[in-house]
């Protein structure tokens, strides 16, 4: 028989101070266990996307695209640049592969940036310092160093609020802001 899930917790905005206001965002700290610039941009993601943390940790630069209409996005998917870069892509189910749009407070905090120095230093990774753990996850480390930073460094303790938590939080704060189910299930890939 299948183990029951977890339940996981979504983060409150007491916990969401605490994180966004963490060495990480206030001082510029970069522990080394946090991928250098992945510890600070993973959790943004998360909270204005949804996004899992593995279809964060692989994205390539090439997946931050601009529609000259509907603004910034990120491609989410299988498929890369070269057979190679594929190999090192996955996504949970079918309707995985979607388009997420950037929200305007990731654009103004310099993440659109941060993506075009990474094009001009020649990175395809959008994260090269993430490095695959024994079983070749792109954030299997990051994920456990995130965890000891969650309950160590910031005590944030409840065991039920991890990484994964961002998820939750964004879908809570879809369906208070009154989206319609199908389009916050588009928006984090559920559909």
């Amino acid at each position: 028989p299948k183990v029951e899930p977890v339940a996981r917790l979504p983060f409150d905005p007491d916990d969401l101070n605490t994180i966004f206001g963490s060495p990480l965002y206030v001082e510029g700290k970069r522990p080394a266990g946090g991928a250098s610039e992945a510890a600070v941009w993973l959790p943004l993601l998360a909270l204005y996307s949804g996004a899992r943390l593995n279809e964060l940790g692989q994205l390539q630069v090439c997946d931050v695209l601009k529609d000259e209409v509907a603004g910034y996005y990120i491609h989410v998917t299988d498929e890369g640049d070269d057979d190679e870069d594929a190999k090192s892509k996955s996504i949970k189910t079918v309707g995985s592969r979607r388009k997420v749009p950037l929200h305007p407070q990731l654009v103004k905090s310099g993440f659109i940036k941060y993506r075009d120095h990474m094009e001009k230093l020649g990175a395809c990774q959008l994260f090269p310092d993430l490095k695959p753990d024994t079983h070749g996850h792109i954030t299997g480390n990051w994920s456990k160093w995130f965890g000891r930073y969650l309950r160590e460094t910031i005590k944030i303790t409840n065991r039920k609020k991890v990484f994964h938590s961002f998820r939750h939080t964004f879908k809570d704060a879809c369906r208070d802001a009154g989206l319609p189910e199908d389009i916050h299930d588009a928006l984090t890939g559920h559909s």
